[in-house]
């Protein structure tokens, strides 16, 4: 007994080891002949990232996993992937391990996260097309082998398959795809079971019919391979909880495809109606009472090709209906509705769709419209008439609305048109006809494009075929308010085409805010640099031109009076022709570009200052302050011609380091305010005879160029105090600056010893040159003086003027003069040395030191001779 026990316990060693080990043994023997055997009967190139064979998971069959399989497209779509998933599971018979005639037959198989894109090109070229032409009856290598399906079941997990065909403007996605398949496809003819869910969006030619409905398919197939014909048997459909049922075929032929199906909606509830409205806008309706019939059927019957679509009619009746959301407290009545969709022809530019009737009521507001729309995809035919009054309030409370904020207002609509698509592209009107009008009143709503809420007090629109006249108009949004008045052409062809929709308006204001007006910036759509990606745009469709006024305009905190405006709107830019206000004391004007075709907006402007107050300007106008920082010291009026072009920020303010241009300014000084600024505190601290104040009353002109962040002064002189100062250099917008300044110092203010040491050698009307180089900041400033060039400019200029007067008198007189210069009676001192020897001009560069030592370091009420 024993010894059968280790027989037995050997066996099921060796059966063990050898499910774990044969799996190894032929593990990539079979996964190349996958690969192998697909990549010869396509056109594209499949391959995976690992394979794993077992035989534990799926005993007494064998278990093949395929990691990230893929199929990449060869020309002409190269390099897309056609295909790709992040796991395949297979089961195969088990004699595929021994089995040398390299038969591969699949019996079950799992996909998980697939991912397929269908595209079909402008020419008709599908990517999906890539099976070899013959393949399956080319004979087979030495050795080769061919591939098979034996499918028992099937199931596929959190798929996505896309569909674009960019020739007849289709796209259909099926996202959130979960499907399963059960039957034996080994048959000619055989049956699969199948269950579908999902989440499917479709749009044809830019309408967006279907909007992530949700999708729940049972579905009893018959699959005869003989004929490739596909029969529908069982099936129940739930389209975003429209419920259907349908029958039919599809079957697959040379020319292109059979199809013939026919659907209905089992039940004639309106609540089926409100099951077609995306969950988006229709918001849960799960508790809506419901009243009167709606039923939908179809039939699409017909071949489908390159050229021609099977013909269709879907229709859609609504009668004597109603509906009431549980938590709203009004209901929509009298609801009826007739229309349909079809094409009777299989040629695509005769599909219709005709809205016979569609009315209903909101307590006493009524509204009714009819449409026939023609050729959809063709020379659109359009024929609308709508009548009726709509108060907005009402409707928010009888219908779930997709907005943060109620509405309010009414809105009256009589109107009647008939045009057709080509004639208003080719500006043919006398073949359109709009007529009516449409009036609102008290109207209250928000959106995306402005921060606060709109208030249409009253607007008048008069329709006329292509023009629409707008009249007594009042809009008012946060603390702005506008009247405006005027006509908007091309408005058909705007709406249609995307065309350029033109208007001429004429505008009236109390006040307009600026911030009233800007688009809030979302901060979390920004770069790695801190930058927002979505920079500010203007609208590409519209060509507007504006004149008016404006009592007060607020931009940022500067308050502008008695505005006139006249600015043009075109192409994404807008031209600033003609504005002019009060502001800062004086009169500002401005004309110029803004333009945001670039990535980043763009500005070109000219402004005019004129007599602006130098104090309220340089407190509310940061960059007067990065052009001419010293003049925020001084108290008086500024003009200038300031031509500036840059970039402009997500808050429509100038980026600094884009700016370019230049200005001429003129500043006149009534008082100067300077013990706040670091400065000119250092200025006077290392300048006895500089004083600030000597600028009351006088006026400054100078020219300025700035780029790249930097400003350069072009060298400009003033005075002050019989003191002439010539000023050169520049500063960065950093307010780092680099500049000299020269003072050209009459003797008079050097003190009396030094006055009465010139007067005796006829030196009383001399200047001293003296240049202070001014560095570091405005904040934090570095002044330095030339010192040792000072003292030996004066020796020099007094040595040379000694010498041209002795020469005059005789050398005798050398030792007289010198000592009248050093102010010495002990000639022992100093032997008459020649007036250019080394002796005497040391001693007078020690005389020069100590008389410009009293014009630096000192205080200045020691050293100023003050008049």
């Amino acid at each position: 007994m024993k010894k059968i026990i280790k027989i037995i316990a050997g066996i099921l060693v060796v059966l063990l080891a050898a499910l774990v080990i044969l799996p190894y043994m032929f593990r990539d023997r079979i996964a190349d002949q996958i690969k192998k055997q697909i990549n010869k009967q396509i056109d594209a190139e499949f391959d995976f990232e690992s394979a794993d064979l077992s035989l534990f998971r799926s005993f007494p069959d064998v278990a093949l996993t395929l990691s990230e399989p893929e199929v990449i497209n060869k020309e002409p779509f190269k390099g897309d992937t056609l295909f790709r998933a992040g796991r395949l599971s297979m089961s195969l018979p088990l004699r595929t391990l021994w089995d040398n005639s390299g038969e591969i037959s699949v019996n079950e198989f799992l996909m998980e996260q697939p991912r397929m894109k269908i595209v079909i090109d402008s020419a008709g070229k599908a990517n999906y097309d890539i099976y070899k032409a013959g393949g399956n009856e080319a004979p087979a290598e030495p050795g080769g082998s061919s591939a098979g399906i034996d499918l028992r079941s099937y199931r596929i997990e959190n798929g996505k398959i896309s569909y674009e065909d960019y020739g007849t403007g289709i796209y259909l996605l099926l996202d959130s795809l979960e499907h399963s398949g059960q039957g034996d496809l080994s048959q000619v003819v055989s049956r699969l079971n199948t269950q579908t869910r999902g989440k499917v969006s479709f749009t044809y030619d830019s309408v967006n019919y279907l909007d992530h409905h949700s999708v729940d398919l049972e579905a009893l197939l018959e699959i005869d391979l003989e004929q490739n014909k596909y029969s529908f048997l069982e099936n129940k459909a739930l389209v975003n909880r429209l419920p259907l049922i349908f029958d039919g075929y599809v079957q697959l032929m040379d020319e292109g495809q059979m199809v013939d199906l026919s659907f209905s909606t089992p039940a004639s509830d309106f609540s089926n109606f409100l099951a077609l409205i995306p969950e988006a806008y229709s918001g849960n309706i799960q508790g809506v009472t419901t009243s009167g019939d709606f039923k939908v059927n179809g039939r699409i019957n017909g071949m489908s090709t390159d050229e021609r679509i099977p013909a269709f009619s879907i229709g859609m009746v609504a009668e004597n209906a109603s509906f009431n959301y549980p938590d709203l407290p009004k209901s929509v009545d009298d609801i009826e509705f007739t229309g349909s969709l079809a094409n009777e022809t299989g040629d695509t530019d005769d599909t219709y769709m005709h809205i016979d009737t569609l009315r209903f009521r909101i307590d006493q507001d009524r509204f009714a419209a009819h449409a026939l729309i023609d050729r959809l995809t063709g020379n659109m035919l359009v024929d609308l008439k709508a009548k009726g009054r709509i108060n907005l309030g009402s409707l928010s409370k009888a219908y779930p609305l997709p907005m943060e904020e109620e509405l309010n207002g009414i809105i009256t609509v009589d109107m009647d048109a008939n045009f057709d698509q080509r004639s208003i592209e080719q500006e043919n009107y006398k073949n359109v006809r709009v007529a009516g009008s449409m009036n609102a009143r008290d109207v209250r709503y928000a959106t995306e494009m402005l921060p606060g809420i709109v208030m249409i007090e009253t607007a008048n629109l008069a329709l006329n075929n292509n023009k629409v006249r707008l009249s007594n108009t009042m809009v008012k949004t946060g603390q702005s308010d506008m009247k405006l008045s005027g006509n908007l052409d091309k408005v058909l062809e705007a709406v249609m085409n995307g065309g350029v929709m033109k208007g001429d308006f004429e505008l009236d204001s109390q006040k307009l805010v600026v911030s009233d007006f800007k688009t809030a910036v979302d901060s979390s759509n920004t770069d790695a640099s801190g930058e927002t990606e979505d920079a500010f745009k203007l609208p590409a469709n519209l060509d507007l031109r504006f004149r008016g006024q404006a009592a007060t305009v607020v931009y940022d905190n500067i308050e502008l009076k008695n505005a006139r405006v006249a600015l043009s709107l075109a192409d994404q830019e807008l031209k600033f022709d003609d504005i002019s206000a009060n502001a800062l004391g004086g009169r500002l004007s401005l004309k110029g570009t803004l333009n945001t075709r670039e990535n980043e907006p763009q500005f070109d402007m000219n402004f005019g200052l004129n007599e602006l107050d130098i104090a309220s300007s340089f407190e509310k106008v940061d960059l007067l302050k990065r052009l001419v920082p010293l003049a925020e010291a001084l108290q008086g009026v500024l003009n200038s011609q300031l031509r500036l072009n840059g970039n402009l920020g997500t808050d429509l303010t100038p980026v600094l380091n884009s700016l370019n241009g230049n200005a001429d300014a003129r500043i006149t000084t009534r008082e100067v305010e300077s013990t706040s600024m670091p400065l000119v505190n250092q200025l006077s601290n290392n300048l006895s005879f500089f004083d600030l104040k000597k600028l009351e009353g006088r006026t400054i002109e100078t020219y300025l160029e700035f780029s790249d962040g930097k400003v350069e002064v072009r060298p400009f002189s003033f005075t002050f105090n019989d003191i002439q100062v010539n000023v050169s250099g520049g500063h960065n917008f950093d307010m780092s600056m680099n500049y000299k300044l020269r003072f050209e110092v009459p003797a008079r203010y050097l003190g009396g010893e030094v006055q009465s040491l010139l007067q005796k050698v006829g030196g009383a009307d001399m200047t001293v040159p003296v240049t202070a180089s001014v560095t570091g900041s405005y904040t934090n400033p570095s002044v330095s003086t030339d010192m040792d060039e000072a003292v030996s400019t004066l020796t020099t200029r007094l040595v040379q003027k000694q010498r041209d007067e002795l020469t005059k008198k005789g050398t005798d007189a050398v030792g007289g003069a010198l000592d009248k210069l050093l102010g010495s009676t002990a000639t022992d001192s100093v032997s008459k040395p020649k007036d250019s020897s080394p002796a005497s001009r040391e001693v007078i560069e020690e005389k020069a030191g100590q008389l410009l030592k009293g014009i630096f370091g000192k205080k200045k009420k020691d050293t100023v001779n003050r008049k």
